[in-house]
Order: C-alpha cells, then structure tokens, then sequence
C-alpha cells in the first residue's frame, strides 16, 4: 500500500470513528468523566503541592518529586482506563453488538493490573522527559524533544493492545511500535483527519 493509499485509509478510518461517536452519543460520557476526573486530580495535587511549599524555592524537594510522580500516574491511569472503556465499546459496536457503558468498564476493570502497569512506566518516562527538557540547553530540549516524539509514536498503539490482547506491558509496548510501523501512514492520515 502506498504512502497516499495509507493516508486515505487514515482519513477513512477518522471519519468512521468520529461517524460511530456522532451515531453512539452515549460514548462521550467517557471523555467527559475522564476530563473532569483530570481536572479534580490535578487541582487537588496542586493544591497539596503549593500547601507543602512545593513552588516555592523551584527545586525538587523528594516530596515533591513523588507527588509529581503521583500526579502523572493518576493522570495516565484515569486517561487510560477510560480509553479502554471507550475502544470496547467502539469495537463492539463495529461488531454490530449493543455497547452499553456498563460493558466498557467491565472492560476496563478487566485489564486493570496492565492499565495499572502502563500508566507507571508512562508517568515514569513522562516525569523523566520533563525532567531531563527543564534542565537541558537548546540543543538537548530538541533531542529530548525527538525522543519523546520517537516514545510517543512507538507506543501509539498501547492502550488498544492492552485492551484486545492478553500481554503485559513490555509486550504491549513492542507491539505497538509493530503496529505504527505497519501502519503509519493511516496514523497520519486519521491525525490529519481528526486536526
């Protein structure tokens, strides 16, 4: 398949998704309790790090540093639980099958040890990219900048492996980046689509 075969496909495959949301109204209520479970986490830490002196000298006390762990692994973790609820009940309903909310959580709560496990190893190389970029010059925010690109990409796929397929996280990351290698044109493509 060529380069613009796969960005049709992309395009295609966008449309679709956002065909299944428009006719399946009831799937928004993921995105919106996940954006509001994000907002209340994120005020409460912030509001537990500046109670704690946390802003106030700029330096990274331990404490802070694992309350900024903690916040980046609740944030992963609520994003992602959600993101498996709603990829269930997409897929069934491409299926042709009822998805009633209820079936994307038990989804969800099925996978929760991997969602669990993905949203550490998530939070720790976010933590550490944002690390690594506040002390770097120009020239390393850019390399910095291109690994996260590189991490973004190779694990594009997780959270649908993680939902579909019986593997662990090491397992879900290395068959994600399989996946984008394959398929990186309609990855475009839909991105293109959904901008």
């Amino acid at each position: 398949m060529g380069f613009m075969d796969r960005l049709k496909m992309g395009w295609r495959l966008s449309m679709k998704a956002l065909q299944i949301v428009k006719n399946h109204k009831q799937l928004i209520i993921f995105p919106v309790i996940s954006t509001a479970a994000l907002i209340i986490v994120s005020m409460t830490f912030v509001g537990i790090m500046a109670g704690t002196g946390a802003f106030d000298d700029g330096s990274m006390s331990f404490g802070t540093f694992v309350l900024t762990f903690l916040l980046y692994f609740v944030c992963y973790f609520i994003i992602v639980f959600f993101n498996v609820a709603l990829i269930h009940c997409a897929m069934l309903i491409l299926d042709g099958q009822e998805a009633p909310l209820e079936s994307g959580i038990k989804k969800a709560m099925s996978r929760l040890p991997v969602i669990v496990g993905w949203s550490a190893v998530s939070a720790s190389v976010g933590l550490l990219l944002n690390m690594l970029e506040e002390n770097a010059g120009w020239l390393g925010k850019i390399v910095i900048g291109l690994i996260g690109l590189a991490w973004s990409l190779m694990t594009y796929f997780v959270v649908p492996v993680l939902a579909y397929e019986q593997v662990g996280v090491v397992d879900a990351i290395k068959r994600s980046g399989s996946v984008f290698k394959q398929t990186w044109g309609e990855n475009f493509g839909g991105a293109v689509g959904f901008a």
